[in-house]
């Protein structure tokens, strides 16, 4: 039996866009996650000022 090599070419383009596509779906997900949790973050806003409207607050107590 014998071994014959075999060779494969990866065209340097198709990396470079597989590789700029995988970077761009990694920071979709960073947004949406980010946008996720600011989404709460203001929800909890809204929450608080519609709890403490027309109240004197001191936020330093």
């Amino acid at each position: 039996m014998s071994i014959t090599p075999v060779s494969i070419d990866f065209p340097l383009q198709k990396v470079q866009l597989e590789a700029a596509v995988s970077v761009q779906r990694m920071a979709l997900d960073d947004m949406r996650a980010y946008g996720e949790i600011l989404t709460k973050m203001m929800d909890s806003a809204q929450e608080i000022a519609e709890q403490t409207a027309g109240k004197n607050i001191d936020i330093l107590a």
